[in-house]
């Protein structure tokens, strides 16, 4: 399994870049991190074992209410998951994207 995410902030209207994650397993220990790319996308290095997993994203500067995301993912086909933030200064939308 692999996992990529990409954060677009829609109060200015285009991907966020440099936005920091970081990928938990299901032991807590970080199996990956890096920084979205000046599209606003990010993939995790590596293929993944299922569990669950948490993705963690800094926020700073994006949103005048979050200063960061932490979402809890269940990780169970052998697939690709992608997981795409939409951040306005006042709150976020995620799914699972294709």
């Amino acid at each position: 399994m692999t996992l990529s995410t990409h954060v677009l902030d829609l109060g200015a209207g285009r991907p966020a870049a440099g936005v920091a994650a970081l990928l938990l397993g299901p032991d807590g220990e970080s199996v990956g991190s890096g920084q979205t790319d000046g599209d606003g996308r990010l993939r995790f290095e590596g293929e993944f074992d299922p569990g669950d997993y948490t993705l963690r994203i800094q926020l700073e500067g994006l949103t005048q209410l979050y200063d960061s995301l932490s979402l809890q993912v269940r990780l169970r086909e052998p697939r690709h998951y992608h997981l795409p933030v939409l951040v306005s200064p006042f709150g976020l939308t995620t799914y699972r994207g294709s």
